[in-house]
């Protein structure tokens, strides 16, 4: 299944820029990141790629590991299609890479403005415009696609999965009643027990997402109150919800 990756984190631009120097990262090479027009013209480039057809591709590895701090470095156009060549460059390579060119600038980070960081964000919204292009007009088969909209936040996604698991219950509540007997084990223990482990997994997710946006806005007063009931939800399944026996 194809992967469409997570929006980098903000945070994680800033850190890059910092850390950047205004540089390509690759050796020697001098060429900025912005030129004296505040332009980008470099690219944002992953050690891991982010599909399985692109290079040093890792298929173990999730969204937020691939849109990490540690998978990221910018190069430019140039440096960017060399380094595609994955028998001399391979992950560990380019991660040596970064890390020299990082530490060059670990005393004297790069300035970073708002205006660059709204080019790097406005590069990011013009990949999942993309993105929706493509599922809304080039789908191989329109009358069957899955709707990928990136007006959707983290909260919206999370709701949407709830929903998939409530049918999902629904489907296996009407098997049980024709197949139990012979299915017993599986209808009545492992796809509860995977759906409640799934349910739990949902719930910690949107915790943490609700307390990074908080650190950024922590004058949102929804936000909190969001916060408060899931953490109280969740210090009662810590407490009570447990896997069918």
């Amino acid at each position: 299944m194809k992967r469409f990756p997570r929006k980098i984190k903000l945070n994680t631009i800033k850190n890059l820029l910092a850390r950047s120097g205004n540089q390509c990262a690759f050796p020697e090479c001098d060429h900025p990141l912005f030129n004296d027009s505040n332009l980008f013209v470099a690219q944002l480039c992953h050690i891991e790629a982010l599909s399985p057809n692109a290079p040093r591709y890792n298929p173990d590895a999730n969204d937020e590991e691939v849109n990490s701090f540690e998978n990221l470095l910018f190069m430019c156009y140039r440096h960017h299609k060399e380094t595609d060549d994955v028998e001399k460059y391979t992950v560990s390579k380019l991660k040596q890479i970064k890390e020299d060119h990082e530490n060059r600038f670990k005393e004297h980070e790069f300035s970073i403005n708002g205006e660059a960081i709204q080019v790097i964000i406005q590069d990011m919204n013009e990949f999942w415009a993309n993105v929706e292009h493509i599922n809304n007009y080039e789908h191989v088969a329109k009358d069957f696609k899955i709707d990928i909209s990136s007006s959707k936040d983290e909260t919206m996604l999370i709701k949407e999965i709830r929903q998939q698991l409530s049918n999902f219950y629904d489907i296996v509540g009407l098997l049980s009643k024709d197949l139990k007997h012979d299915n017993f084990e599986l209808l009545c223990l492992a796809i509860p027990n995977t759906m409640t482990r799934l349910s739990v997994l949902i719930d910690q997710i949107e915790i943490k997402i609700l307390e990074l946006k908080l650190i950024n806005e922590p004058g949102r007063e929804d936000i909190k109150t969001d916060l408060s009931k899931l953490r109280e939800e969740l210090k009662h399944t810590a407490k009570h919800v447990g896997l069918a026996d």
